[in-house]
């Protein structure tokens, strides 16, 4: 088994770590994170689609306007991105960071990918670093000067991650059960091989890494056999009670648990209940 970088904290918005890991267990990460990933974004997409089609109504002095503020929010915020482009992205930034800035530059709203804040008791907070896409602004904004949300005190992400953990390992486990319930097992009988002659060696290797695991893959095949070899096939075992519902089960657990994080009826967010 090869040794793999982990990543598994980084993908799932936390701090990267290095640590060398099996390869068996990097997919068992992959599977987690995309299990995980799917309900977070699931959630935060019918959320964003839902404000997507909201009206932004812009109001001076208590009288409804629409003038450049209005066009803002509900057409063109930038010139890269319509509003509906606009508000996936905020909404993205807030639930996967906890909090998300705006800032406006030359008559654009545009929501950072990254900064840095300062806080202050009696002040103004200060905002540095605020990157968008591939350009870093070299001032400094002030509260005042930007639109800055933030989800809550504690960020709902973090204790999800914690629930996936043990999820994860179950679903992969259950993908592992369901595979070996149906794979195929034999017997192969042979003779012992002499120390020093590598060409039966290589020709063994040969026959338990490439041709076998061709035999068993194909559709319809013949595996000739050299002398001395003998193979018997025990079949296969297919049993009753393991199947993809129970991994399906599981993964609609972790949906579960996005959704109520998120404050949407678990029903809902997993499509259950139509025309809603």
């Amino acid at each position: 088994m090869g040794l793999l970088t982990y990543i598994r904290d980084f993908l799932s918005g936390g701090v990267l770590t290095t640590k060398e890991v099996p390869s068996e267990e990097f997919y068992n990460i992959v599977t987690e994170i995309h299990i995980r990933e799917l309900a977070f974004y699931s959630c935060v997409n019918m959320i964003a689609n839902s404000i997507s089609k909201c009206e932004f109504k812009t109001f001076i002095k208590g009288t409804e306007t629409k003038g450049k503020e209005y066009y803002l929010f509900n057409i063109e915020p930038n010139k890269n991105q319509n509003s509906s482009a606009f508000t996936h992205k905020l909404i993205s930034q807030l639930y996967r960071f906890n909090e998300c800035l705006v800032v406006e530059e030359k008559g654009q709203l545009l929501v950072a990918d990254s900064f840095k804040q300062t806080e202050f008791a009696l002040r103004d907070n200060l905002f540095q670093g605020v990157t968008v896409g591939d350009f870093t602004f070299v001032k400094t904004f002030n509260m005042s000067e930007v639109m800055y949300f933030k989800l809550s005190e504690k960020d709902m992400r973090q204790v999800t991650n914690g629930i996936y953990e043990g999820y994860g390992k179950l679903i992969a486990y259950g993908m592992k059960a369901y595979q070996k319930s149906r794979g195929n097992r034999g017997i192969l009988n042979y003779a012992t091989i002499a120390q020093g002659n590598e060409a039966a060696k290589t020709a063994f290797d040969d026959l338990m890494n490439n041709r076998f695991k061709k035999f068993f893959t194909a559709e319809n095949a013949v595996l000739p056999l050299p002398t001395g070899y003998e193979y018997s096939d025990i079949g296969s075992k297919t049993y009753s009670n393991e199947g993809t519902r129970d991994i399906r089960a599981m993964a609609d657990d972790i949906s579960d648990f996005t959704a109520k994080a998120f404050g949407i009826p678990p029903a809902l967010a997993k499509g259950d209940i139509a025309g809603i």
